[in-house]
């Protein structure tokens, strides 16, 4: 799409949010708690070990992505995804 619009002046972009602490989120590890006897914050820590920040993002840092995308900082950007995880997709 990138490529097709691009000459029009229509930026195409992604966002690609990982962990993200929203509700369901939270409704999930008290539901994955319930079934395996494991706390809360034993299901939490085994989801942020591997993201590099240890821990999860929040929906405002999604946002602030957005709202730059979405600006005119973001000028030359198009024909991409940015990935909001915390750093657990990496580039090499």
């Amino acid at each position: 799409m990138a490529l097709q619009y691009g000459a029009e002046g229509i930026l195409v972009t992604a966002v690609a949010p990982g962990s993200i602490d929203t509700p369901r989120q939270v409704y999930n590890r008290q539901r994955e708690a319930e079934v395996t006897g494991k706390s809360i914050e034993e299901i939490r820590q085994v989801r942020v070990k591997d993201i590099p920040l240890h821990r999860l993002g929040t929906p405002q840092e999604v946002a602030n992505v957005i709202v730059f995308l979405a600006s005119e900082c973001s000028s030359y950007m198009t024909g991409t995804c940015v990935t909001v995880d915390g750093g657990l997709v990496r580039g090499s």
